[in-house]
């Protein structure tokens, strides 16, 4: 069989001869080879073109890199500017904290003053010096112990001094555990980061630095600190001054790759679950240099804390972090401007110059170049047919076999010449109904494409399955008649390994007498469940019959199945349809109820379990009544442990059976929420 097909509609025919012979290949490769050389004339217009293509895009490129240099070198100068103005702000910070922690020393050493006067004197130091310098957003005292002695909020320039139980204790701040291992003369120094009220990240978010210095009295005993925070608002006036003066829009980001101030690019960004803010991998942490994303360019300078107090030694400074840095982001397009509008001008020009020389160039041989494409697509296509492992069969518009390749020589069993003529007919097995068959005629004779498995049976009458799809195309000759081409693969290895696994699935997570859920179904749901679940409630009971030992071992083990097996379907019968019911062993069940809107929907079910299974129990044998102990645990939005919760149940259950049994029992709701 040789099939031919149009390049443009890719429609098939085919005729009744031999596979390909080495005469046709020949001719095939003849004509290959025949192939004629395009004029000089037009080769030289088509070499022109490209030298002056090339000649242009390197001018374009060679001046588009000096404008981005030029912009660069503005954005470098601007970032030192910064840099220089923020250490200037660091260093007075420095000097700030040291000055209180002079005179707060020196009030802490007065032994001519009580405690309550110290605490006066501190607050009035503290007031003056915040009043005078609101670029600190507080300027606090704290004790030996980490609790807030003074403490001085300052919003604008306003100073309020907070006291009482607004004071806060400070003793699981890094800050402040540093403060009594370090020397007197040194100045801690936080990392740059969010301010934290109460343990918690402040809402609205609001950076700051922690200056802080420790405080020690006549004996050389450590009695507290001094700790002033630098508003990162202030700082960041200096992004807002400068921020007209460059390309980029200006921010910062801490040494740990928090981003405090500014916006980011998507591109680069990475939002992580443990951190507040957005992250950005920085090219090389503690240096200074530029960064390229898809669309923008990243420039980024270091403000290091080891170039601070230059008059001072670095050993007087305690740091969490040695640096943060500046960041200027700016869009790739605003770096060159004057090229993207070259770009944007002659691009077209050059472009139509370059397509009018191909096409003139190369016109002459289009024709031809595309028939020899197609005959080497039609030989590769045969060849690919008659190998190919697909089963392939091509039938008219009544189902007569035309055409079948080796594949389907093999899988059926039926040589070609046996196909040739007859009707697929002769494949079916009888799985399919009538149904089937209509609604795949029904498909192919509209113009669609139909796709299923079918169940085929071999010459030799064994059944196999194909998945298989049946595509209808015209003739070249007779564009009104149809035919069918169809290509499969055998998957009967693996609908027979897909049902076993899914045997072997249902048994690995349900019980075998009763076909509820299992233990290890359970533990999974409940895990899921726990993962999964925001905003509602869910429940889980643990439910165990009273007196089911003495049935079993009056009846026997049948009749005790057999309760088992309605006791079951009582629960299940209770139940939504959604609801996990398990059976975890014995006369032990279990039943996760999900999507709850309040607990006291788990109230209503608890009756109506304890009323459906209490109810008189007619098996084949003997009729009888059974009653359950339920313990039922309630979990609450938030994050908890599956094993916590099986347990809660447990205990409950525990405590309906010493009770009395018949009765259910709620766990106290005092379950620990995990991080």
């Amino acid at each position: 069989m040789i099939f031919e097909m149009n390049h443009s509609d890719f429609s098939l025919k085919w005729a009744s001869c031999p596979a390909h012979s080495n005469q046709e290949n020949s001719k095939l490769s003849q004509l290959v080879g025949t192939e004629s050389s395009p004029s000089r004339g037009y080769l030289w217009l088509w070499f022109v073109s490209i030298i002056l293509a090339v000649i242009a895009v390197a001018l374009h490129f060679y001046t588009k890199q000096l404008e981005q240099d030029r912009h660069l070198t503005q954005e470098r100068k601007v970032l030192q500017l910064l840099t220089t103005n923020l250490e200037e702000d660091l260093n007075r910070a420095i000097s700030d904290v040291r000055f209180l922690q002079s005179r707060l020393s020196l009030i802490a050493k007065s032994k001519g003053l009580s405690e309550s006067e110290k605490t006066n004197e501190a607050q009035s130091l503290l007031l003056q010096f915040a009043k005078h310098h609101p670029r600190y957003h507080q300027v606090r005292q704290i004790n030996a112990v980490g609790k807030e002695v003074v403490r001085v909020e300052v919003k604008g320039n306003l100073s309020k001094l907070t006291t009482g139980q607004r004071l806060q204790s400070k003793s699981g701040q890094r800050y402040f555990q540093r403060l009594a291992k370090v020397s007197p003369q040194t100045v801690h120094i936080s990392r740059f980061d969010f301010n934290r009220e109460h343990g918690k990240i402040e809402r609205p978010f609001r950076p700051v630095i922690r200056f802080s210095m420790p405080l020690y009295d006549n004996d050389n005993r450590f009695v507290g600190g001094v700790v002033i925070n630098l508003n990162g608002e202030h700082l960041r006036q200096h992004l807002v001054s400068l921020d007209n003066s460059v390309d980029g829009h200006l921010s910062f980001v801490n040494g740990e790759g928090l981003w405090l101030f500014g916006e980011i690019d998507a591109e680069t960004s990475d939002t992580r679950s443990d951190q507040l803010g957005t992250i950005w991998p920085m090219p090389v942490r503690n240096s200074r240099g530029v960064a390229q994303g898809k669309d923008r360019l990243y420039l980024h300078d270091v403000i290091s804390y080891q170039r601070l107090a230059k008059d001072q030694s670095i050993a007087s400074l305690d740091l969490e972090e040695s640096f943060f840095k500046v960041v200027s982001t700016m869009p790739l397009s605003n770096l060159t401007p004057y090229a993207n509008q070259r770009a944007k001008l002659g691009g077209p020009i050059l472009l139509g110059l370059l397509l009018i020389a191909i096409i003139a160039a190369y016109r002459w041989h289009i024709v031809s170049q595309r028939q020899r494409r197609t005959v080497a697509k039609m030989a590769r296509l045969a060849q690919i047919i008659e190998e190919s492992q697909e089963i392939i069969c091509l039938t008219d518009e009544r189902g007569y076999i035309s055409y079948v390749n080796p594949a389907f020589e093999q899988v059926t069993g039926y040589s070609q010449k046996e196909c040739l003529g007859r009707s697929v007919n002769m494949l079916k097995s009888g799985y399919h109904d009538d149904s089937f068959y209509k609604q795949l005629w029904k498909k192919i004779e509209s113009g669609q494409t139909f796709q299923s498995i079918f169940v085929n049976r071999r010459k030799d009458g064994s059944v196999y399955y194909e998945e298989k799809v049946i595509t209808p195309f015209k003739s070249l000759n007779d564009g009104h008649r149809t035919y069918y081409f169809s290509s499969g693969h055998d998957v009967t290895e693996l609908k027979h390994l897909k049902s076993r696994t899914k045997q072997l699935t249902y048994l690995a997570f349900h019980d075998s007498l009763t076909g509820l859920a299992n233990r290890a179904l359970l533990q999974e749901r409940l895990e899921h469940t726990l993962a999964t679940r925001r905003t509602q409630y869910a429940a889980l009971l643990m439910l165990d019959l009273d007196g089911f030992k003495a049935i079993n071992d009056a009846h026997g083990h049948p009749a005790g199945d057999k309760l088992l097996v309605q006791v079951g379907k009582r629960i299940r019968a209770v139940v939504r349809e959604g609801d996990t019911v398990a059976r975890l062993g014995g006369d032990e069940f279990a039943l996760l109820l999900e999507q709850l809107a309040t607990p006291d929907d788990v109230h209503h079910l608890a009756e109506q379990l304890l009323q459906r299974i209490s109810a008189p129990l007619q098996l084949e044998e003997f009729a009888t009544a059974i009653t359950v102990s339920i313990g039922v645990t309630i979990i609450p939005p938030g994050s908890f442990v599956a094993d916590d919760m099986v347990k809660s149940a447990d205990q409950a259950l525990y405590v309906a059976k010493e009770q009395g049994k018949n009765r259910f029992i709620v766990a106290p709701s005092d379950a620990k929420q995990t991080d």
